[in-house]
């Protein structure tokens, strides 16, 4: 049965779900009751556990301090809004093409009404990236790791693009992983 439950929890569709994966996996599996399981078995579901336990639905966000494309460092903690969506995107990402302009729309829909996007570009390509924000008007902070020093990618669980997490006024987390859909319908009912 907890292998089963383990299993449902760790590759759940639903949101918020993963920590019920943490919560078995460190009850059971890492506290030594889970006999059976081999070290390998635990050293994988560890891994997976320190991957996901910064970022669950209900803790406070893990902090950025990253330079925006002049080279001024923006502190993800300073910005002062009801919500503060954490956009992790890639200039080139296909997918990323597309849900940029619709998180671009959202952005001006709901700027007036207390929203920020703190937009994390994951590349290394800065001349490439500083083109498609003029391009495409991205006025709001746009964000990098050219020395690849914050950890983000481990601390948010970044492993591609594009990933959307939405933060309260205290920077809780209250949404991650999410479609630019459902980012529409979270902003309509916490802006409103």
């Amino acid at each position: 049965m907890l292998t089963t439950l383990t299993n449902k929890f760790a590759t759940s569709e639903i949101m918020g779900l993963d920590g019920v994966f943490v919560a078995l996996a460190e009850k059971y599996y890492l506290s030594g009751q889970a006999w059976w399981a081999s070290k390998k078995m635990l050293d994988k579901l560890k891994e997976r556990v320190d991957d996901l336990k910064p970022n669950l639905i209900g803790n406070q966000c893990p902090n950025l301090e990253l330079p925006d494309m002049a080279g001024v460092v923006r502190n993800l903690s300073d910005i002062k809004t009801k919500i503060t969506i954490v956009y992790f995107w890639d200039s080139s990402c296909a997918h990323c093409k597309k849900v940029t302009p619709a998180v671009k729309k959202l952005y001006d829909k709901y700027k007036a009404k207390g929203l920020e996007v703190y937009a994390v570009y994951t590349q290394g390509n800065q001349p490439e990236v500083v083109e498609y924000i003029a391009k495409n008007n991205l006025n709001w902070i746009n964000v990098w790791d050219p020395a690849q020093k914050s950890n983000f990618r481990k601390l948010f669980d970044i492993y591609s693009t594009p990933v959307i997490y939405v933060l309260d006024a205290n920077k809780k987390i209250i949404a991650k992983r999410i479609s630019e859909e459902s980012l529409g319908k979270i902003l309509e009912q916490e802006l409103k």
